[in-house]
């Protein structure tokens, strides 16, 4: 397991905010993102979607540590696979 400190904050996805009403899928589903990461550099990823709220969803980046890295990003870059 890769400790916390030494995961690159620069490869984590740009969050969009916390929206203030969401739902929770009762499964999360594979999806395809294309997004931004906060060292600035657009990625595709395949990741699992955990929520959705009004034009964005929350997707579960695994940084290799106990707890994944969530972030909400626009519905409109998310496709299923």
């Amino acid at each position: 397991m890769i400790h916390p400190a030494l995961v690159p904050h620069a490869d984590l996805l740009v969050t969009v905010g916390d929206p203030k009403s969401s739902r929770m899928l009762d499964r999360p589903r594979r999806v395809r993102v294309r997004w931004r990461t906060y060292g600035g550099d657009e990625v595709t990823l395949e990741l699992e979607q955990a929520a959705a709220a009004r034009d964005v969803v929350c997707v579960r980046q695994d940084r290799g540590m106990p707890d994944p890295w969530n972030a909400w990003v626009p519905a409109a870059l998310v496709e299923p696979i």
